[in-house]
């Protein structure tokens, strides 16, 4: 190989780079070439391109970076891809790679790579223009399958690139850090998670949004981009796979933030990761600190670990209990709605064959039901677990009471805190908003006391049950004694076995009663939590009749500004015609010689204005020769004037 590559460079007079006779002599898989240090000319590129021609089977991966490069070079490194089959993974980084006919080449080059499955194209000020030729390499359904694109630090702002994402099946990793990318452009990529179930890991940090959210369900502008972002991403969680997002999250967005806290740890197994420049994990509290231990919990299901760290027990039974959301619907698409086929099972282990046979679910899923042998007892299992049911229904919707008052509450003090921050300003202008955030309180309570009278009137019924539960024995107690007189007499060749699974039952439903003596008292607990955070409420309602009052105030104030100008204007005329009335109406010859005397006050002091003028330099200037001069007398004589000698000369004085 050695000497067709340095045979090819003779036949152009090119001289053979070391770098490349190295990576052929020792047939390394990975060639790296940084221009960085030694500058690439176009017989370089050449070179290069007689090696790529060549397709050394050991050549896996091709790193290019350092320096912009020329045309032609771009040209002969298309040209040299054209034909290789080898290439795994290439990177050319910081080539600054632009819109041209050369480029397009390339791009059309690295489709007909067909073992191609890594590329970086970072750091090569891309823009717009070149992105639908990009596109071109993760929208075929034909090789090569691409399952990692890195366009970061480019400048990518209006293509997105999330339709060629959705027909892609090979991407796994996707990354657009750090470009100047549009806010709808970001929101669709963070759409198409709910679409692509394939993509593992996504790059979007790094854009720099501020302002308000620009959609149409914030006319107000009281939502910022930040914390749009927040929900957005807590949305689409619920609906994802995906395992790792690098993303900007802002970590004062305390309320967004409990909601994505409430995704992860209820609605989703798959995140494991969420990298952020703002936030350092391990240094956390509060609801960030929640956030990381479902990232954790997600991770220890993923490698199905035996062991539960003492930390993580509490999220991973909570996430147990609840299914992720984008699998169950999955579920249902797959599961026909049909009626499923009913077979009997009987059980041979059972006391009493008679009442051992139970009608089951012919589902490999479902859990068959162990039975005593007697349908008086085993009506009382039953009991208990549609008592169980019941327990966990009520708890999952007192959750959601409580869960709802603290958005409330959250909502309403934030919405409170905007109001006094507009009052203190006292303007005018932010009178009209303050009217429309008072509108939206308003609404929020009334809508709140709707519910409230709903809720207490569940949360009484669920207190009058739960009372009744504490008052009740334990079914198993009732069952046991209920044998006594329904059992026959005991036959005295009981088997082994049979006595096996009756002690496993009391051990199992010992269980279940502690469980739900547990659930109970947890059940009570939520409910003084609820009753706390109604009085909270309360107090809400109570601060926003104290910010009603200032705001009338404010109005009343402002209003009373505005009609000064009136009211001063209305005395004055008042004072005017008191003073007429009380001193009369001037005659008609009066009148007249006050006008008079007012228009020849006016001319004299236009005349006195024009008079105290500044000077013009002639009224300081004086002639001192005699009137008429000696050399103008002669021409005086000659037009007929005369003129007396002894008469005295006059000395002209301009003013």
């Amino acid at each position: 190989m050695e000497s067709i590559y340095t045979e090819a460079c003779a036949n152009k007079d090119v001289k053979p780079q070391n770098i490349i006779l190295d990576f052929l002599t020792n047939q390394n898989p990975s060639l790296t070439i940084d221009s960085s240090n030694n500058s690439l000319n176009d017989n370089d590129f050449f070179s290069i391109c007689t090696l790529l021609n060549n397709s050394p089977s050991h050549l896996k991966n091709l790193i290019l970076t350092g320096e912009p490069i020329s045309e032609i070079s771009l040209q002969y490194l298309a040209k040299g891809l054209d034909s290789n089959q080898t290439l795994n993974k290439i990177s050319l980084t910081k080539l600054s790679l632009r819109n041209s006919k050369s480029f397009i080449s390339l791009t059309i080059s690295l489709q007909k790579c067909l073992n191609l499955e890594s590329i970086d194209l970072s750091y090569n000020l891309l823009d717009d223009n070149t992105c639908p030729h990009i596109s071109k390499l993760i929208n075929s359904d034909k090789a090569p399958f691409v399952n990692y694109l890195n366009l970061d630090h480019n400048k990518i702002s209006r293509f997105s690139f999330a339709s060629s994402i959705n027909k892609n099946k090979s991407l796994l990793y996707f990354s657009i850090n750090s470009n100047p990318l549009e806010y709808m452009n970001f929101i669709s990529l963070l759409e198409i998670l709910t679409v692509n179930k394939n993509l593992q890991n996504l790059g979007i940090k790094g854009m720099g949004f501020k302002g308000p959210a620009p959609i149409k369900e914030n006319p107000s502008g009281l939502l910022n981009i930040q914390e749009s972002i927040v929900l957005k991403l807590a949305n689409v969680l619920r609906y994802s796979y995906i395992h790792s997002i690098s993303i900007d999250l802002d970590p004062n967005t305390n309320l967004q933030l409990k909601e994505l806290e409430n995704t992860i740890i209820k609605h989703n197994k798959t995140i494991i990761k969420i990298e952020s420049p703002f936030i350092d994990w391990e240094n956390t509290t509060g609801t960030l600190m929640r956030i990381y231990k479902g990232l954790k919990a997600n991770a220890w299901f993923n490698e199905g670990n035996l062991f539960v760290p003492k930390d993580l027990e509490e999220i991973i039974n909570i996430k147990k209990t609840y299914k992720n959301t984008s699998q169950t619907n999955l579920e249902d698409k797959k599961t026909p709605k049909k009626n499923q086929k009913r077979d009997k099972i009987k059980r041979v282990n059972s006391c009493d064959s008679k009442n051992s046979d139970t009608v089951t679910m012919n589902n490999s899923k479902l859990v068959r039901e162990m039975s005593f042998g007697k349908a008086s007892l085993s009506k009382y299992t039953n009991e208990e677990d549609n008592l169980m049911i019941f327990i966990q229904t009520m708890n999952d919707r007192i959750v959601g009471m409580e869960e709802k008052i603290s958005n409330y509450t959250s909502k309403t003090d934030l919405l409170l805190e905007k109001v006094d921050a507009r009052i203190e300003k006292k303007n005018s202008e932010e009178i009209v908003c303050v009217f429309k955030l008072l509108g939206d309180i308003q609404e929020r309570m009334d809508r709140f006391e709707k519910d409230k009278i709903s809720q207490n009137e569940v949360i009484e019924g669920y207190i009058q049950k739960l009372n009744m539960l504490k008052s009740t024995k334990n079914p198993l107690e009732q069952s046991r004694k209920s044998l006594r007189h329904i059992r026959p007499q005991k036959s005295q060749n009981k088997s082994f076995e049979t006595q096996e699974i009756i002690n496993f039952e009391d051990t199992e439903k010992s269980s279940k009663s502690k469980n739900a003596k547990d659930k109970i008292s947890r059940l009570e607990q939520r409910v003084d939590r609820i009753e706390k955070n109604s009085l909270e409420l309360g107090k809400v309602k109570q601060d926003l009749k104290g910010t009603t009052e200032k705001v009338m105030n404010l109005e009343n104030m402002l209003n009373s500004i505005k009609e000064t100008p009136k009211k001063y204007i209305n005395e004055r005329i008042w004072d005017t015609e008191k003073r007429i009335d009380g001193f009369g109406i001037l005659p008609r010859e009066s009148e007249s010689i006050v006008m008079n005397a007012l228009l020849e006050k006016a001319h004299y002091e236009r005349i006195n204005n024009s008079l105290s003028r500044p000077k013009s330099q002639l009224s300081s200037f004086k002639d001192t020769r005699g009137t008429p001069s000696t050399e103008t007398k002669p021409s005086l004589r000659l037009k007929d004037l005369s003129f007396r000698e002894d008469w005295p000369s006059y000395k002209l004085k301009y003013s």
